[in-house]
C-alpha cells in the first residue's frame, strides 16, 4: 500500500490549515492537528465525525489534515464517497493498514446496505489496527439515515463536532486571507461585490477568486470591479 492512496481524488494544494479561517471552528482544527501529531505509533483507535452544512469547509479541513499527515510521514487515504456510484464497496478493503483514513460525504451512502456494511467493517478493522478514521457528513449523528444499527452506534461513539459556517464578516475575512495567500490584494469593495453577486458558498467563491487571479495575472492588472465585470462579460458572451 502506497504512502498516499487518494482513490482517484487529488488533494487540493490550497487545502491547508494556514489557508483556512477557523473562526468558530478552532476546537475542530486543534483536535485534528493533535490527532495527526499523536497518530504515529498510536496504541488507540480514534474515530472523528465532523458534520455541517455544505460549503462550511469540511472538505478543506479534511484535505488539510491529509497534507499535515504527509509532513508527519503517515500513510493515509482520502476518499469522497460522492463518487461511490462508479465504485464498489471493495474500495475500503485493506485501508485499515494505513495510519489514517479520511472519508468525505459519508451520508451519501446511507440506505445502501453493501456500503454501510463495508464502512462498519472498516471501522472495526481500523479499531483493531488502532488507526485514525475521520468522516464528514451534512447531518448530525442523531439525524443520520443509516439502516445498520451497529454502524450508527459506532459512529455515535466517536468524537463528534459540528462545523459552523462563517457569517458575512467571516466570509469577507476568508476571501482576503485566501487572496493574500495567493499574493494578491482585494479591497473591501471587491469583496462586497463578490458576496453580493455570487452564491455565498466559500467553495464557489474561492474558485471564482482563482479565476480572477489568473485573469489579473494574464492582463497585468490589479483586481478591481471593472476587471471582474470585463471577465463576467466575456464569460457570458
Amino acid at each position: 500500500m502506497s504512502a498516499q492512496l487518494t482513490l482517484d481524488i487529488r488533494l487540493q494544494d490550497s487545502a491547508s490549515f494556514e489557508n483556512f479561517l477557523a473562526t468558530g471552528n478552532e476546537e475542530i482544527i486543534q483536535t485534528l492537528q493533535n490527532l495527526v501529531s499523536s497518530n504515529q505509533g498510536s496504541d488507540e483507535f480514534h474515530l472523528m465525525h465532523i458534520w455541517g452544512a455544505s460549503g462550511c469547509g469540511k472538505t478543506h479541513v479534511l484535505q488539510a489534515t491529509c497534507h499535515l499527515a504527509q509532513t508527519h510521514h503517515l500513510r493515509f487515504a482520502y476518499f469522497s464517497v460522492k463518487d461511490h456510484s462508479s465504485l464498489s464497496p471493495a474500495v475500503f478493503d485493506g485501508l485499515e493498514s494505513l495510519n489514517m483514513v479520511c472519508l468525505d460525504d459519508v451520508d451519501i451512502i446511507a440506505g445502501h446496505t453493501e456500503w454501510e456494511t463495508a464502512l462498519f467493517t472498516l471501522c472495526e478493522r481500523m479499531k483493531a489496527c488502532r488507526g485514525l478514521l475521520i468522516i464528514t457528513t451534512v447531518a448530525a449523528p442523531s439525524a443520520m439515515a443509516f439502516g445498520l444499527p451497529d454502524l450508527l452506534s459506532r459512529l455515535r461513539a466517536g468524537l463528534v463536532y459540528q462545523m459552523t459556517s462563517l457569517d458575512d464578516e467571516g466570509k469577507y475575512a476568508a476571501l482576503r486571507l485566501r487572496a493574500a495567500n495567493r499574493g494578491i490584494e482585494i479591497t473591501d469593495d471587491v469583496s462586497e461585490y463578490l458576496l453580493r453577486r455570487y452564491p455565498r458558498d466559500m467553495k464557489i467563491l474561492f474558485a471564482l477568486l482563482e479565476r480572477i487571479d489568473q485573469t489579473s495575472l494574464q492582463r497585468k492588472r490589479r483586481v478591481t470591479i471593472p476587471l471582474i465585470r470585463e471577465m463576467e462579460a466575456e464569460l457570458q458572451g
